[in-house]
């Protein structure tokens, strides 16, 4: 009954793709709406939404915006600073910026990426959030490592899914990240992720935060020569 009605949707549903967000796009709105209510958008708010939310999800962007402005309120201003304060950061989201800066040997993107990941921790919760991301990371990495396993044997995404248990959507998103990396920075990169976890728990490299940047740094270097 479900199939049929499932059938039944898609044969007379009317489907709209809608395409991802620029941050240009995204500001330009939030000035448009805001001049209707004399809200002041300061340049780098778009971007700060984009970075902590991701561009994947237009309505979920114009959404947050609209409670960026309504924060402000007439006549206020809106400032990166609120988005800080107001729009958790999509973690997953973050993890994919972060692999793919490593990737593309960006080291500043990547380090204020990391940054931005443990900006909200204080004192002992540091470690923890370290941790946190260090495990997303090796999950994003061993994900990874059977998609370029996959599809150097050739075989489909739907098939590796099968064969994984990996969520089809975002294995279709691994297909496309490791278009541009080579088996040996996987590998490279998984060790490196374990053995960062080990320095952090250990504390040999001082603080968690200073350890994880640290680390990264390291990274970047043995990515340059792989």
């Amino acid at each position: 009954r479900r199939k049929r009605a499932f059938k039944l949707l898609v044969e007379r549903a009317l489907v709209v793709e809608v395409p991802p967000l620029t941050t240009a796009e995204l500001q330009a709105w939030m000035k448009q709406e805001g001049a209707l209510h004399g809200i002041t958008v300061d340049p780098d708010v778009a971007a700060m939404l984009w970075s902590r939310l991701g561009g994947s999800d237009p309505a979920r962007l114009r959404q947050s915006a609209a409670r960026i402005l309504l924060d402000a309120g007439p006549r206020g201003r809106a400032t990166a600073r609120m988005v800080v304060e107001s729009i958790p950061l999509d973690r997953e989201t973050a993890v994919w910026d972060l692999t793919n800066a490593i990737a593309e040997r960006q080291t500043v993107r990547a380090l204020a990426v990391l940054h931005m990941m443990t900006d909200d921790a204080t004192g002992s919760e540091v470690t923890g959030e370290v941790l946190k991301i260090l495990g997303w990371m090796f999950s994003h990495y061993t994900a990874l490592m059977h998609a370029l396993a996959g599809r150097q044997a050739g075989k489909t995404e739907q098939q590796v899914a099968a064969e994984t248990g990996l969520n089809p959507w975002r294995l279709k998103n691994l297909f496309q990240q490791v278009r541009t990396m080579r088996p040996e920075q996987v590998e490279l990169a998984l060790a490196s992720v374990a053995e960062a976890e080990a320095v952090v728990k250990s504390s040999g490299m001082g603080d968690s935060r200073t350890a994880s940047v640290r680390w990264l740094e390291q990274e970047q270097a043995a990515q340059a020569q792989a």
